[in-house]
Formats: C-alpha cells, structure tokens, sequence
C-alpha cells in the first residue's frame, strides 16, 4: 500500500500541473474543453491526494520500518490511537492532510464552481505546491537508509492528546481557509468559509493553548497558525445580524477575561520530599498542598517512564500522576504530565517535573491559570456566531 501511495503522490503532482496549464489556455483561448479538463484534472488529485492519505495510514498502522516516515514515528509496542496520530506530528504528513482535505473540498464543491477555469488554477496550483513543498522536505513514502527491527516510537510530546487535536484543527483551518481564496479568486462568495475559518482557527490556538500548559511548548506550526488567523480576523468584513453580533460580543467578554487570567497565572517551582507535605498559594491567595508519595520505575509503550505520585489539596482534591519519559541510556526524553485539575470555571492547575526525580525528592513545577475556562467559551461562542452568520437569510 506505501508503494500505491508514493505513485499516487507523484501522479497527484502530474495531473495539478496539467491542471494548471488547461486552466491557463481556457482562459486565454476562452475554450470550454480546456476548462473542463482543468476541472477534471482537479478531482483527479482529489482521488489519488486520498489514496496517498490511505497509503500513509496503512504504513503507520502496520509500523512498517521499512520506509523512514513510520521508523521514526511509530514501534510495534505502540496502540492504534497514537499511530494515527503519528500521521500529523511531522511536517510532511501535515502537508498530505491538507493537501487531500483542500483537494476533496473543492472536488465535491457545486459544479457551478468548478467548472470556472480561475477556480481549477487557484485550485490545481496550490494543490502542486503543497506537493511540491513536502518532496522538498522529505517524501512520507522515502524508504529508510537502515532497516531496523522496531521503530523508535511516537515523540512523547504527541502522546498528549491535545498536540493531535491542535493539529487536526489547524489543518481543518488552513484547508478551509484556502477554499475560501480559491473561490474568491473565481469570483464566487466566500464569505461563509471565511466564517468556519475564523473559528476552526481559535479553537486550534485554544487547543495549542491548553497543549502548552500541560507539557511542551509551541511550536513554529502554532505560531504560523496564530499569525495567519489574526490577519484573518483582521481584514474580515464585519455582517449584520443581531444574534451574531451578540455572540461576538460575548466571545469578546469571554476572551477578555481569559487574558486577565493569562495575566495572573503564577508558575512556582520548590522541591517535593517523598512523603512531606509542602504549602504554596495559587494567585488568588488560597492555599494549596503538595505530598510527594515517591517515585517509580516502570516500562510503558515503548520507553522506560520515571513517575512521581503527587496528591494536591484543595477543594475536592486530586491525585494526578505525573511521569518523566526516558531512553534506554536513561538520559530524559520530555516531561509529559499525564493530568491535571480543573477547579471549576476559576482556575487552572498544571504540575510539571523539573528533573528526573532523584531517591527521596523531585524537583517540581506548578502553574496557575485563572479563568482559563473562558478560552473553552470564547471559542464555542465564536463557533456559534460562525454558524448563525452561515444560515442567515442572503449569507453569501
């Protein structure tokens, strides 16, 4: 299947440049078989986008380290969930993904649309540089320099669930996004794509967000993403509509508020003794305690985890654990805490390991977010408004 996939990587490449030099001459001759064959080339990357999509899966399902993408990604130890989510978490699947979804978009669009030869070169030219863009980088179908006999296993940080999330929501943005210039560029309303983009892409941020506090940092593709959504937001044409204009306005209130509490997060790191209860104030003054019930050793997926049982007290309390991963050297991979506390709408508690927990103590990181529940709001406000704009009589 990984060898269907590579031939339809490169046939998909074949039929978007036809597409683009059909759509060139129907505009210039204004010949309407050049279009329709412009059109036709463009459901054609549709169908083989999604076969290199079915390929990739098959060859991460399976583990096959035969070929880089999948040795580098995923091991034999690993369940189905995270070799799916193996998919995402390098560059050039992201680029397949989206490429396959802008692709089968505008593949089942109204013929109306497709069928404008402006619309098959917007179409059929970014289709060929986002394939153009992930051979420059690395086929996902490239076979590996060394066989080995199990792969190295999925990076800890997309052990997260929120990582795959923040992804999935960003490549639902961008793809939606680009719909929305391809049928400006042909000269078709767009503005209810402008909508869906607009929210899918606060809630990537607000996924990214959430990511962040409980493990690692952002990364380039987060940042991109934040960039790329505020010019959205901030050249988009403002509608009429009462209940639209409420919910922005609330998602205004929500947001503000989530920004206060940004503000006023706290991030305390002290030295946690097996067994030794230790105090600490989040920023509204109350009083929360922190009891280490020492550490373990033991083997999970495919890593050797380091864990610290931490017991917090406060209000109705919590008992999350939180694991420090490994190499076979023993040398630290990623901090990947495994839960965290939500107290109500008020506040947000994530606790994070410093340094492998030595015999005795660990090295410990806490971090308050007030409000952070209001980004959750905000971004089902804004999906709301989204929607309302969409199904509003006259809505382009």
């Amino acid at each position: 299947m990984s060898a269907v996939g590579e031939l339809a990587l490169w046939a998909a490449l074949a039929c978007a440049a036809w597409g683009i030099v059909a759509a060139g001459i129907a505009l210039r001759r204004h010949d309407d078989r050049f279009s329709e064959s412009a059109m036709r080339a463009g459901i054609a990357c549709a169908v083989l986008l999604a076969l290199a999509d079915a390929g990739l899966t098959a060859m991460l399902l399976s583990a096959d380290v035969r070929y880089a993408y999948a040795a580098a990604t995923t091991s034999a130890v690993l369940p189905r969930a995270y070799r799916l989510a193996a998919f995402l978490s390098r560059p050039a699947g992201s680029l397949l993904g989206f490429a396959a979804l802008t692709a089968v978009i505008a593949a089942i669009s109204p013929r109306t649309v497709r069928e404008r030869a402006r619309v098959s070169l917007a179409t059929c030219g970014l289709l060929a540089l986002a394939i153009v863009a992930m051979l420059a980088i690395g086929s996902p179908f490239a076979p590996a320099s060394v066989v080995a006999s199990d792969g190295v296993g999925l990076d800890p940080a997309w052990h997260l669930p929120w990582t795959t999330i923040a992804r999935l929501a960003l490549l639902a943005f961008t793809s939606v996004l680009a719909i929305a210039k391809i049928r400006a560029l042909g000269g078709v309303p767009w503005r209810r794509w402008v909508y869906a983009a607009n929210a899918l892409g606060f809630v990537a941020i607000v996924c990214a967000r959430r990511r962040e506090l409980a493990g690692p940092p952002w990364d380039t593709a987060d940042w991109l993403l934040l960039a790329v959504w505020a010019v959205s937001v901030a050249f988009r044409r403002r509608e009429r509509g009462r209940t639209a204009r409420a919910l922005e306005i609330a998602f205004g209130v929500a947001g503000v508020v989530a920004l206060i509490g940004s503000a006023l997060s706290l991030t305390e790191a002290f030295s946690l003794p097996d067994g030794a209860p230790v105090s600490a104030r989040d920023p509204f003054g109350s009083a929360w305690t922190f009891v280490s019930d020492g550490r373990s050793i033991y083997t999970q997926l495919d890593r050797r985890v380091l864990a610290v049982f931490i017991e917090t007290g406060h209000g109705r309390g919590a008992r999350p654990e939180w694991r420090i991963y490994v190499d076979a050297s023993g040398d630290a991979r990623a901090q990947v805490p495994v839960d965290a506390v939500l107290a109500g709408a008020r506040e947000y508690l994530a606790l994070g390991l410093l340094a492998p927990p030595a015999a005795g103590s660990a090295s410990v990181r806490v971090r308050w977010e007030p409000f952070f529940a209001f980004w959750w709001l905000a971004a089902a406000l804004l999906v709301a408004a989204a929607v309302v704009r969409a199904r509003e009589p006259g809505a382009p």
